[in-house]
């Protein structure tokens, strides 16, 4: 009898290894940002990042809407799926339609390349892309990413300009601020001494300031 309660009692634990073992490998963050256009409320932007140990997914949805004088003056919805191993983009697919203009991407790594298919156009790009991954600042230090949305493969410079605490959610919290510059690109990101990600901002048409606020 005790054998089997012995038996019974290894089994459970054996179990339980397992489960803690899957959930261990399969840690998922999140972060969702309210989006600020000079201040006022826009929208949201929410990204959702798997990793399972031998890669990692990434999954956005933003929605913005932007008015004046309650005309509609901007409409923007954006959702994206991203896979990546050993750091380097293995397949993606997004779907961006803004002011009812659609583009369709989508991309897959296929031996030495790259492939990117945006509506009915296709790129052959290296075989390890990186695409505008906020969500580890590590990625970023390639001075090639590539837009999740246009699938525009473009140098980018990325510089440390200082330090300063950041109010996160009512809390001030000491963060790094790096800023982002290319074609069409001018923005910066802040992350904590730790590396998560935190805030980004973005200068777009008119000198106007895009912002991302974590809730």
């Amino acid at each position: 009898m005790n054998y089997l309660k012995t038996l019974l009692l290894l089994a459970t634990l054996a179990i339980l290894s397992v489960s803690i073992a899957a959930q261990a490998q399969e840690p998922t963050k999140e972060w969702k940002f309210r989006v600020l256009l000079d201040d006022k409320d826009i929208g949201h932007h929410h990204f959702t990042v798997t990793d399972t140990g031998s890669e990692t997914t990434i999954e956005s949805q933003a929605n913005f809407d932007a008015r004046i004088f309650l005309v509609l003056h901007f409409r923007y919805e954006h959702s994206n799926t991203e896979v990546w191993k050993n750091d380097c983009l293995t397949e993606i697919t997004s779907q961006t339609t803004t002011n009812g203009k659609e583009v369709s991407l989508q991309g897959a790594r296929e031996e030495d390349a790259f492939i990117v298919m945006t509506n009915d156009q296709e790129q052959r790009l290296p075989g390890c892309v990186k695409s505008f991954a906020y969500w580890d600042k590590r990625l970023l230090q390639d001075g090639r990413l590539m837009n999740p949305q246009t699938g525009q493969y473009q140098e980018i410079n990325i510089e440390a300009i200082d330090s300063e605490p950041l109010n996160i959610r009512g809390e001030q919290r000491p963060a790094l601020r790096y800023r982002l510059t290319g074609e069409k690109v001018d923005l910066d990101v802040w992350y904590s001494t730790s590396g998560e990600w935190l805030q980004l901002e973005s200068k777009v048409r008119g000198g106007r300031i895009l912002r991302y606020q974590l809730t």
